[in-house]
């Protein structure tokens, strides 16, 4: 009587189990099926059916689904072929993509992870298929390919169009310097040389609004000190205090850097003082200046046209690449002596 009993609950407990599986299973954000060694299907979770179009109870023990979900005869005939494979055991477990036909018509892309299924003699039961749809996330790869392309295309134009003519002026300013004085000869030398700065500029804010280059451990705090050495600096003073190291691409930063310090010297004049540290999950780039009103915290960083000599609002524009490249965060504050104070947060310090 004893071992009828402990069999009824063996029986209940495996009944529980199995509808607490297949809960787990249809409430999945995820498309699940599984097929048997035919290749019929024999189970479509929810998520299977929201994202194809198709309700379970016409797809379940059906194999005529395939011809619906990839109607093109050779593109079907080449990932039942690849299912089989899968189904066969010649392939352990195996990620690929499809692109299937909705029942609406429309197109989605599902990133597949399936393989067979076996049971305790090894032998083969069918196979089991995960699918995500990544339309969206593909579409947005593509966007951004072709902002890429775009950009590649703006910096050539930018470097061959411009630099060309440039060069060009710059030789027959020294040319007109052999010939004549004139004190209008160092204006055009000065206009010149404005417009090196913003092509430089505008093909960094290009570069920057792209990709980075390979990441690397790096010292903040040397980085800092080296790139204020290369900045005309006039009589400004420079205090870096411990900075973390972080993986980072140096050379992104030598402009991140560079860019902050011209900044503060442009704003906060030639005695300027300046000072590197760290802050909660991150460091800081402030300085004693004239400081920062409210409602241009929120422009700063937005890159403006140049007007008259003064410098083309590039520089924190690209700065702001530079950090949002790194996956970072940048705001802009006032600092504790009433100067600007710009705070990078967001990075994993390393050892």
């Amino acid at each position: 009587m004893g071992s009828e009993r402990n069999q009824e609950r063996r029986t209940e407990t495996f009944s529980e189990l199995n509808q607490f599986r297949d809960a787990i299973i249809q409430s999945a954000n995820v498309w699940i099926n599984t097929l048997d060694e035919e290749g019929n299907v024999t189970l479509w979770n929810r998520a299977a059916e929201e994202i194809s179009g198709y309700p379970a109870a016409d797809v379940v023990g059906d194999d005529n689904i395939w011809a619906r979900l990839y109607p093109d005869d050779e593109y079907r005939r080449e990932i039942l072929c690849y299912v089989g494979e899968i189904l066969q055991g010649e392939k352990a477990v195996e990620a690929f993509e499809t692109t299937i036909t909705t029942r609406d018509g429309s197109e989605r892309i599902i990133s597949w992870n399936s393989h067979a299924i076996v049971n305790a003699e090894d032998e083969l039961q069918g196979s089991v298929a995960v699918g995500r749809d990544v339309t969206e996330r593909r579409e947005r790869e593509r966007q951004l390919r072709r902002q890429n392309e775009r950009l590649n295309e703006f910096s050539n134009i930018v470097s061959h169009d411009l630099r060309n003519p440039l060069t060009i002026a710059q030789g027959y300013l020294e040319l007109a310097r052999t010939e004549c004085d004139s004190d209008h000869l160092e204006d055009v030398d000065i206009a010149l040389t404005r417009i090196d700065q913003i092509v430089n500029q505008t093909l960094a804010l290009a570069r920057h609004g792209r990709t980075i280059d390979k990441k690397e451990s790096t010292d903040l705090a040397q980085l800092a000190e080296h790139c204020w050495e290369t900045v005309d600096t006039a009589r400004g003073k420079l205090e870096v205090d411990d900075l973390p190291r972080t993986n980072a691409d140096p050379r992104a930063l030598c402009h991140l850097f560079e860019n902050l310090f011209r900044n503060t010297i442009e704003h906060g004049g030639d005695d300027v003082s300046v000072r590197v540290g760290s802050c909660e999950d991150g460091f800081y780039v402030e300085d004693d200046g004239v400081g920062l009103s409210a409602d241009l915290a929120e422009e700063i960083f937005e890159p403006v046209a140049s007007g008259g000599g003064e410098t083309a609002g590039l520089g924190l524009a690209i700065v702001k690449r530079i950090v949002e490249a790194h996956g970072w965060q940048i705001r802009a504050t006032e600092s504790t002596s009433g100067g600007a104070r710009f705070e990078i947060v967001g990075i994993d310090p390393t050892e």
